[in-house]
């Protein structure tokens, strides 16, 4: 057989089988290694069923990066329009930017030569949007997210996407409206003898895959349930696949071995592994931050950080009876790319604007490198502004005395207006869990800020956590801070990042 039909028999392959075309895509589209394990042949045979009819729900649960979105969206919807022109499917996911990116994705590939190599599918003019194309057979995809609407289309099948995302799932709100929306928008949608497939890592015992295993006949779905390890043997059985799986085996040893899969559950803690890599999500008794997980350590023990105080004002013109909170961490990075988050000191309580900038002060004079970092709602500029000309004052004092003046960089921020403050505290249980938060033992105003933690819960939020709101400040803006590498004994070079700056 020559080379023109070895390719031709292999493009017959790819319009037969999804697999191939997985194959085929990454060759000859992508240009990339196809990172190949058994998975992917099992997964491959339970879409087809689903598309032939054979199967009529279908709900995979993988580890994150497993390349679940990739096999059963941007790969199988081509195929499904490949094999049948006419197919309406309804795409959902937890973000409405992804689930337009995620069929956009899919809408180049059919656009592609590549694929015209497979399938002669053409996208019609009249409808050819990135969230919305159809085909000019009448085929269709239509991205949404939760919560959108899908008022006027209907579908054969709908791919329900990680309808929820990972710092929202402790809260039973949006575990509600995300069943809500599967249960009684999405599934409405579906035309007679249609196909549901629900593709995610587990994260709460009540997500959707929870309510459904516990709601639903056994026999009304199939599961398919991969682990990133497994702790006995088992036999993967279905159709043209017999896999015999070995205890401890990693699910895709290409991708990440067993001792990879080790260091991420060092990394996330037990319950979080547990959940997102093992799809056997649990409920601590001991409350949210559970009490004795929380890494203590001297001070002399810290790795090389950058300072920061994180100030969170919590006040208005008219109000000074709640807390304002004065929180100092450092943040460091090692050569693996580890963030480590340190907790030095922490001071609250409730103050008038005069004695707030006066504690603020007195942080600032101990600690003499950190850069300070000032919320802006809650009356933060007017603190902003009333600091600088005492900042002034108290180094005319400094200078008469022959001591070193106050040179820290002083920025204002904005909180994200999408993510709650209890969606931010949530952000930092990963650190927690896997010690990469830890608190210098004996700091000032630690075992207070523990006693939040400790008290915390995502369902019943109390204003009684202002200490931890402003430590999460420091997580949510730790993507444009200046962290070093903790081998390196030089200061990075500094950069401007917030809003306003300014240097006294």
């Amino acid at each position: 057989m020559d080379n023109i039909e070895i390719e031709l028999a292999r493009r017959e392959l790819a319009r037969r089988k999804l697999l191939e075309q997985m194959r085929f895509m990454f060759e000859h589209y992508y240009n990339a290694p196809f990172i190949e394990g058994w998975h992917h042949a099992y997964i491959c045979e339970h879409l087809e069923a689903t598309f032939k009819g054979e199967i009529r729900f279908l709900i995979v649960n993988m580890p994150p990066s497993y390349g679940k979105t990739e096999m059963c969206v941007r790969q199988f919807v081509p195929y499904a329009l490949g094999r049948n022109p006419a197919t309406k499917i309804i795409y959902t996911s937890y973000s409405d930017e992804l689930s337009k990116k995620v069929s956009g994705d899919a809408r180049e590939i059919v656009r592609s030569k590549t694929y015209a190599n497979l399938h002669k599918l053409k996208i019609s003019p009249s409808q050819d949007q990135k969230h919305h194309w159809q085909t000019q057979e009448g085929g269709l995809l239509f991205a949404t997210s939760t919560g959108g609407t899908v008022t006027g289309v209907h579908a054969n099948i709908v791919i329900v996407d990680d309808p929820l995302k990972v710092n929202e799932s402790c809260f039973a709100s949006a575990r509600n409206e995300s069943w809500r929306y599967f249960s009684e928008s999405i599934t409405s949608r579906l035309l007679k003898d249609g196909k549901t497939i629900i593709i995610m890592q587990r994260l709460h015992p009540d997500d959707i895959v929870g309510r459904v295993l516990r709601e639903m006949p056994s026999n009304a779905y199939t599961h398919l349930c991969l682990r990133a390890i497994e702790s006995r043997p088992l036999v993967y059985d279905f159709k043209n696949i017999h896999y015999e799986r070995k205890a401890l085996e990693a699910l895709c040893e290409g991708w990440q071995n067993r001792e990879e899969v080790e260091m991420i559950r060092l990394r996330m803690g037990e319950i979080g592994f547990k959940t997102q890599y093992l799809q056997d999500p649990e409920i601590s008794e001991a409350g949210f931050f559970e009490k004795g997980q929380q890494r203590e350590i001297n001070a002399l023990e810290a790795p090389e950080c950058n300072l920061y105080l994180f100030i969170d004002p919590a006040m208005s013109l008219k109000d000074n009876s709640d807390e304002r909170a004065i929180v100092v961490c450092g943040w460091s990075k090692d050569s693996s790319e580890l963030e480590t988050c340190v907790v030095y000191e922490c001071d609250a309580g409730i103050w008038n604007l005069e004695s707030f900038i006066e504690h603020i002060i007195n942080m600032m004079l101990r600690y003499k490198d950190a850069h300070v970092l000032i919320e802006s709602d809650g009356g933060g500029l007017l603190l902003y502004q009333s600091l600088l000309p005492e900042i002034n004052r108290t180094n005319a004092k400094l200078i008469q005395k022959a001591r070193e003046p106050l040179n820290h960089r002083i920025q204002t921020f904005s909180a994200p207006r999408k993510t709650s403050k209890n969606q931010r505290i949530v952000g930092m249980h990963t650190y927690y869990v896997s010690g990469q938060l830890q608190f210098v033992r004996g700091g000032n105003g630690i075992e207070a800020l523990l006693g939040e933690l400790f008290a915390f819960n995502p369902d019943n939020p109390n204003n009684r956590d202002n200490r931890i709101d402003a430590l999460s400040h420091s997580f949510n803006q730790r993507g444009t801070l200046v962290i070093p590498y903790s081998e390196e004994k030089k200061q990075p070079q500094k950069r401007q990042i917030l809003r306003r700056t300014w240097n006294v």
